[in-house]
């Protein structure tokens, strides 16, 4: 399938992505948080600069 325009042809990217790429990048996220990591560091720090209910999602 793509998701041409006119003259404009290319391709459409699905939006599920790399499933293995994202289960890996999932496990590797929760390890660091269940650690003292760096990662754990990271988002106490960004957890705490919001002060929101948006905890999960600590975009940079």
């Amino acid at each position: 399938m793509d998701a041409s325009s006119g003259e404009q042809v290319r391709p459409r990217l699905s939006r599920a992505g790399n499933r293995q790429i994202n289960r890996v990048l999932h496990i590797m996220a929760t390890v660091q948080l269940r650690n003292p990591t760096d990662g754990r560091a990271y988002f106490d720090r960004k957890k705490a600069a919001r002060g929101r209910d948006r905890w999960r999602r600590c975009e940079r």
